[in-house]
């Protein structure tokens, strides 16, 4: 009984040590994939701020529990302070309470100096708490960069090592495929060589059986002849089936095989592009149409066309200007295989819209009626400009072709044209173009109304105070023409008003300075 008691302990033992060398094999391969990927680092750092966490929590409560104390003391001491003021300096509880008062100040003092103590302790805490977050925040972005790129790695090569061993048994199957083409080409020659040898046997035959009746010899020559051709036959038609069979099979494994190839680099191109990225323009050339912009995850320089800006109008980029785009990776094969990279579907602003890119370069859809707009630049020896539309304020393409088609030679910046908004491959584009106001009747009607304007300003007017500040003696007043708003300093009341009150009805008139019109010789009206 003991004996079996012993092999069974001995057993469970040696099962239980199995199982701990085959989890401790497993945790140790554990370890060796998160040293690699940097989730061990990450760890150590959320532990490091864990830790710092809670030592900080521990010196937050040990600083109330001080200021706890500190004012329990200092209750205690106002209160022996009130009592003292109530007896008399001859008493002889006046003695014990100043000796509590001396003993309580000592206290304070002695708590004071623990509680500054404890407040320089928990910044010293926080700012390692900051400083380890900071590090965990740190390694995470490492981490998941590192993971990024390996996965990328990861794919390409295993899409890389797919088609090297499609490649591999493609070849071993080709190398079949020969030795099989060779081998038929043997036995077609060894069927010749048996044919051969079976018509020298034949004529022998013949020969032999010259001497006999003439006609059992032809009919049993001709019944082995017949034999001879109808196995020779069957052999060489099951023969050829068993070729076509194998050449139907290899061309089926190959169709499949170039399939699953063009699917990985599909799967590969549509991981790669799939990746959408933000960065900092970094230079723009509104002449040339192109420039570049600084990646941020890694600070790469990525080329940019304005074809790719996504959006209508003027389809620019400034120096700054932070957008969102995606990287389209095409394979280019020049004397050595290489990759290029090129930037598309750029978003600015947060501003994202599908565009069509099939739509061919001559096509135009109209988008809208007419509308009218300002001309906002024109560059006649390049023929091209932008219009800003008055509904929305947005700019329009506009080409010297749609000029010369409405009779114009050129534009001249301020002028109001009415147009026709299309939609082509630059965007939005203005045709059929015709002038409104000339730059020279935009001048004038602005002459006039300044003119106006200066003739009225000396006019006397009404209205109301909207605003006013006593102690610094200006505010504010509301015409009753146009419901503007005035600015009023105090040296302009007339008739002795030393303040004005919200709400009343004054007499102004208007005068000008450096930095606009203001009211002046201000007089509160008969009813006020």
């Amino acid at each position: 009984m003991l004996t079996r008691l012993t092999i069974r302990q001995f057993s469970i033992n040696n099962g239980k040590m199995t199982s701990t060398s085959r989890l401790s094999w497993l945790y140790r391969w554990l370890d060796v994939y998160e040293d690699f990927v940097g989730l061990k680092e990450v760890k150590k750092a959320q532990r490091a701020v864990n830790d710092a966490e809670r030592a900080f929590i521990t010196s937050q409560k040990e600083r109330r529990s001080y200021s706890d104390e500190l004012i329990k003391l200092q209750t205690e001491l106002v209160r022996v302070r009130l009592a003292m003021e109530k007896l008399s300096r001859s008493d002889d509880a006046y003695l014990e309470f100043f000796k509590n008062e001396h003993d309580l100040f000592k206290k304070e003092k002695s708590a004071q100096l623990d509680l500054k103590k404890q407040d320089d302790i928990e910044r010293q805490l926080f700012s390692s708490l900051q400083l380890a977050l900071r590090e965990s925040q740190e390694k995470e972005k490492m981490r998941i960069e590192r993971t990024k790129y390996w996965s990328i790695i990861g794919s390409v090569v295993g899409a890389l090592a797919g088609i090297v061993g499609a490649t591999l048994s493609n070849r071993y199957r080709m190398q079949e495929f020969r030795n099989l083409a060779n081998e038929s080409q043997q036995l077609y020659q060894d069927l010749i060589v048996k044919q051969e040898q079976s018509i020298s046997q034949l004529k022998n035959d013949l020969v032999d059986l010259s001497s006999k009746n003439p006609y059992e010899n032809v009919l049993l020559l001709n019944e082995q002849s017949e034999q001879r051709i109808q196995s020779k036959i069957i052999y060489h038609t099951g023969f050829l089936l068993m070729f076509l069979n194998l050449l139907k099979n290899l061309i089926i494994q190959q169709r499949r095989v170039f399939r699953s190839q063009v699917k990985s680099l599909s799967s590969i191109q549509d991981a790669v592009n799939d990746i959408q990225d933000a960065g900092i323009v970094k230079r723009f050339s509104q002449d040339k149409g192109f420039g570049f912009i600084t990646r941020n995850s890694n600070g790469d320089d990525i080329f940019v066309h304005f074809q790719s800006i996504l959006g209508t109008g003027f389809k620019t980029l400034q120096e700054g200007q932070k957008v969102q785009f995606k990287n389209y990776y095409y394979f280019c094969f020049h004397f050595v295989s290489s990759f290029y990279l090129i930037l598309l579907d750029v978003l600015v602003n947060d501003q994202i819209s599908n565009t069509n890119d099939s739509q061919s370069e001559a096509s135009e859809t109209l988008t809208s009626d007419r509308h009218i707009g300002i001309v906002r630049k024109y560059v006649e020896n390049r023929g091209f400009g932008f219009i800003t539309r008055k509904s929305d304020g947005a700019d329009l393409f506009v080409h010297s072709r749609s000029i010369r088609r409405a009779g114009l030679e050129s534009l001249q910046e301020g002028m109001e044209v009415e147009f026709l908004a299309v939609q082509s491959n630059r965007g939005a584009e203005a045709k059929d173009l015709r002038i409104i106001n000339r730059l020279d009747s935009i001048k004038t009607t602005n002459n006039q109304k300044k003119e106006f304007s200066d003739a009225n300003i000396n006019e006397q007017e009404t209205g109301i105070v909207k605003q006013w500040n006593k102690e610094r003696g200006f505010g504010f007043i509301r015409r009753k023409v146009d419901g503007t708003d005035l600015f009023v300093h105090v040296k302009s009341l007339k008739d002795g008003l030393q303040s004005l009150a919200i709400g009343q009805q004054i007499q102004f008139r208007i005068g000008k300075n450096e930095k606009g019109e203001e009211a002046t010789d201000v007089y509160l009206t008969k009813n006020e």
